[in-house]
């Protein structure tokens, strides 16, 4: 009676994590560049498969283990997407800070009435007309670089 149980117990558990063993990953980029990981296909150009998940074992298989250089395989696949996603996201976070930073600062310059800079002493030295664009062309530069890149 309890080995019954228990078989139905392991049964019912391996038939609601099958549906999740068998799924491929997919990743693709969408308008805003944000990158995304799916499950399913999307049918989005960018869509490439980057790993998947071990399958489950059919019945005419010899090997019932996981610890054959596939299994490795696929272990460091998903592994080092998972690490390209993170890094992936990580530079996206800082373009964006550093985006919105130079936007800050363009924004105080177009609306400063003078600019200056602090010299060795710690004083204010101003900026000529010359030297101030040459400032908001700088930092339009790194909009550009920042934001658009």
């Amino acid at each position: 009676m309890m080995t019954r149980k228990l078989l139905t117990t392991g049964a019912l558990a391996l038939a609601i994590a099958m549906p999740a063993l068998a799924n491929d990953i997919y990743k693709y980029v969408d308008e805003d560049g944000t990158v995304h990981y799916v499950d399913r296909p999307t049918g989005v150009e960018s869509e490439e498969r980057v790993a998947f998940v071990a399958r489950s074992r059919t019945a005419n298989s010899s090997s019932t283990d996981n610890s054959g250089p596939d299994w490795r395989e696929r272990r460091e696949s998903r592994q080092e997407a998972q690490r390209a996603a993170e890094e992936e996201a990580s530079q996206q976070a800082e373009r964006e800070k550093l985006c919105q930073e130079s936007r800050d600062r363009l924004q105080q310059y177009n609306q400063a009435r003078r600019l200056y800079r602090t010299d060795e002493q710690g004083e204010r030295v101003y900026l000529d007309e010359e030297q101030i664009q040459e400032a908001r062309q700088k930092v339009a530069d790194l909009i550009e670089e920042h934001c658009n890149g």
